[in-house]
């Protein structure tokens, strides 16, 4: 563990992947070798948690539709045409009895998702950080009667509120229960970009083919990959 990172400011563009901080022992925890300490309390547990997830939408506000034109514009990025925008943004609602946060994701996280469910299923703690950009990073310990916490850490050092390397959602919960909310995320996420592929599809006369590299939809959606000397 380090009282700090090697340098705080450029930590956001690359340790922060390996690294977690807790704010009880003002320490940070290597991911790969430590377990971050659990935030201290008992928790009780909590049977109203929702998790609803709108494709297309960030900056965090209360929109409820997806957002087809980001979805375009990505897909128009992927089939190597004129348009620069190489992510597509969505927000997660996350809802508890206690908690209520709006977080700003990309496409990448729903990669990231599978396997921070296959760590919840195998091992006793798990974490899951998006990207050098993220503001959040996802924290599950495992308890008793297959019930797990879960919590959310604030990373954005923009953060105007104060909440800035703060617990900012705690939960306990069945574990069934928030992998199935997990599950959700990239079920919502494939099946919305499928429906604007097939609209797309009959919109450009053509078939959608993923001639970019990007790493995430080379995962979820293999079938429309048409890279030459792809490795």
């Amino acid at each position: 563990m380090k009282e700090k990172l090697d340098d705080i400011y450029f930590a956001q563009f690359g340790e922060y992947y390996e690294w977690s901080y807790c704010p009880e022992t003002g320490m940070w925890y290597e991911d790969a070798k430590e377990i971050l300490p659990e935030p201290p309390g008992e928790l009780e547990k909590e049977s109203d948690f929702s998790c609803i997830t709108v494709v297309g939408q960030d900056y965090e506000q209360e929109v409820m539709d997806h957002n087809y034109d980001v979805i375009i514009a990505f897909l128009n990025y992927l089939e190597d045409k004129d348009d620069f925008s190489d992510c597509i943004g969505f927000q997660l609602f996350l809802r508890s009895e206690k908690y209520s946060l709006v977080g700003d994701f990309s496409n990448r996280l729903v990669y990231r998702l599978s396997e921070f469910i296959s760590d919840i299923k195998t091992k006793d703690y798990a974490n899951c950080y998006e990207n050098e950009y993220s503001n959040y990073k996802f924290f599950v310990w495992k308890k008793a009667d297959r019930q797990v916490r879960f919590s959310i850490y604030c990373y954005n050092e923009c953060d105007y509120d104060g909440r800035y390397l703060k617990l900012i959602f705690d939960i306990l919960i069945d574990e069934a229960v928030l992998i199935s909310k997990l599950e959700s995320i990239i079920t919502t996420f494939k099946e919305t970009v499928y429906d604007v592929i097939q609209s797309y599809n009959k919109y450009m006369g053509n078939d959608f083919r993923i001639r970019r590299s990007d790493y995430v939809f080379e995962n979820l959606f293999p079938e429309y990959l048409e890279i030459e000397d792809h490795d």
